[in-house]
């Protein structure tokens, strides 16, 4: 009885003891917070210009508590409970703009309209339009304008995603009238330009990869142009191993124009294997068209080669040979010309063999380079000359056996911190032809410059020149060779971010203000400009 009393007495002083001593088995006031990260798998929204990067969070490795809990009794234990549980912290949300819209004005009556209104943080749907309006003139609004809206959206599942689109497009461009002065208008070239575009694809990595997707096109053009285009394309690769895969590509054009049917097929299975330092391609391009130029169904095999050698670190040699057939059709045409004449003919460009070959590689750190030398054989290679009847307009005529040879030769730099890129190339052409007195508007040389600049997170500069040379006209009365002037175009765009949502923009071409001549009789305006406002939302 006695003992029992003085271990009572005991544990009591000790609990009673001063604080300095009982920390020693006390546990502290602890936060536990639970950090929890999160990856954003969906693509970014579509943006026509940049904003500034937010700065990456990191946080410090987790330290272990410096507790050393004693063994107590549970008779005895007169610890005070001094554990606070907490919720863990909620995500932090960071703003996602996916709609903005752009607006500005520039000289010569240009005012400018774009804009792109999209859903946000959807796991499994994307949805949004585009649309935008750019009208030109001399002397008033609407002599050159440009229209479009689209449409867009995706579906995503755990395997593939089906994505569609549906756009309208209306161009019109002024007509050269030769009977007046260059700067009249007699009329406009009007193109309306309907598109529906849906597309299947596997969404994730595996042995089995694939893409099918179709196009729509109807395009309706000043003097009764029509034309009806269905396009269905299929690709696909199948690892069968770590160094052999096959692949596949299939088209199909089925193109109405002038009441003609023109159709074309192509498949091309290729093998892609490696074989020590060689990787190496091969295959067959096997293309059927109907009806040809001459009027009859035929057949081409084409076969497809190409081998990469890593001689070194630097340094990456190519060669290879393939040939194809291009079905010309009219909305080709008109993107690279726009004023053509009613009655053009259509017919397909036939490129019997291509021989090419050249190097990849890196000169110095940060600055890679890539040269070659092409030579090809063309059958129903085309050219535009000006209309006999109407010179405001272009004729296309084509040469039955043309030899092309292509030497180029490009530059690409990258800074360290990734804030300044440029790239340079330039490309020389030289022409054999059978029939064709000159490749006319055909450009001898062309150079092509694009630097863009990021400063402070705040500025961005975009440099741009083009530089086309040695191109020669056939006068439409004389017939007689007219050789243009090189075409100089220098341009810089300037976007100032002033926060998240909000940046100003200027962009100016032809800044020598040159009278560039691309096509006979339609010489440049001159210095040109358009600055604006950007909001996101």
């Amino acid at each position: 009885m006695h003992r029992f009393f003085f271990l009572a007495v005991s544990f009591c002083v000790l609990a009673n003891a001063p604080e300095a001593q009982a920390d020693k088995g006390t546990l502290k006031d602890t936060e536990f917070v639970i950090e929890k990260e999160r990856k954003n798998l969906l693509e970014e929204s579509p943006r026509l210009f940049d904003s500034a990067p937010t700065v990456p969070r990191t946080s410090e490795p987790p330290q272990l508590l410096p507790i050393t809990p004693i063994v107590i009794q549970p008779v005895f234990d007169m610890l005070p409970r001094k554990i606070k549980l907490l919720r863990a912290k909620q995500d932090v949300v960071t703003q996602l703009y996916g709609n903005y819209l752009q607006a500005g004005h520039g000289n010569f009556y240009t005012p400018y309209l774009e804009g792109f209104l999209t859903n946000k943080r959807d796991p499994r749907y994307a949805y949004g339009v585009h649309f935008k309006h750019l009208s030109e003139g001399r002397r008033s609004y609407g002599e050159e304008n440009h229209n479009l809206i689209d449409l867009h959206g995706k579906l995503f599942t755990k395997t593939l995603w089906l994505g569609g689109e549906v756009s309208y497009h209306r161009d019109s461009y002024p007509l050269y009238d030769s009977a007046k002065s260059v700067k009249k208008v007699q009329e406009k070239q009007v193109i309306n330009h309907f598109c529906l575009h849906p597309t299947l694809a596997s969404y994730e990595e595996g042995p089995i990869n694939y893409q099918i997707e179709a196009f729509v096109h109807y395009l309706a053009a000043s003097g009764q142009m029509q034309e009806t285009q269905g396009i269905f394309q299929g690709r696909g690769d199948y690892a069968l191993n770590d160094e052999y895969t096959l692949q596949t590509t299939a088209d199909l054009y089925l193109t109405k124009y002038k009441g003609t049917n023109r159709h074309l097929f192509r498949i091309n299975p290729a093998l892609e294997f490696t074989v020590q330092d060689f990787d190496i391609t091969g295959g067959l391009n096997l293309v059927y068209q109907s009806p040809t130029s001459e009027g009859i169904d035929s057949l081409h095999p084409y076969p497809i080669l190409e081998a990469n050698y890593n001689l070194y670190e630097w340094l990456r040699p190519y060669a290879g040979i393939k040939g194809d057939v291009q079905t010309n059709t009219l909305e080709r045409f008109l993107q690279e010309n726009p004023r053509l004449a009613s009655d053009i003919t259509l017919l397909p460009t036939n490129q019997r063999f291509l021989l090419y070959g050249g190097a990849r590689g890196e000169l110095i750190k940060q600055v890679g380079f890539h040269t070659g030398l092409s030579v090809g054989s063309y059958k129903n290679l085309h050219c535009f000359v000006n209309s006999a009847t109407s010179p405001g307009q272009f004729d296309v005529l084509y040469d039955p056996a043309t030899t092309l040879w292509n030497i180029f030769g490009e530059l690409t730099h990258t800074n360290r911190s990734e804030n300044w890129t440029t790239r340079l190339r330039g490309d020389y052409f030289y022409y054999f032809l059978q029939d064709l007195d000159q490749p006319w508007h055909r450009p001898v040389y062309q150079l092509d410059l694009v630097s863009t600049y990021q400063w402070h997170d705040k500025v961005v500069f975009k440099g741009s020149m083009c530089c086309l040379g040695g191109i020669k006209a056939q006068q439409e009365t004389t017939k007689a060779v007219e050789k243009l002037s090189s075409v100089f175009d220098l341009g810089l765009g300037i976007d100032y971010l002033w926060n998240s949502r909000i940046s100003i923009f200027l962009d100016c071409q032809n800044l020598l203000a040159r009278r560039n001549k691309r096509y006979l009789n339609y010489p440049s305006r001159g210095f040109q400009f358009v600055a604006g406002l950007t909001y996101g939302w």
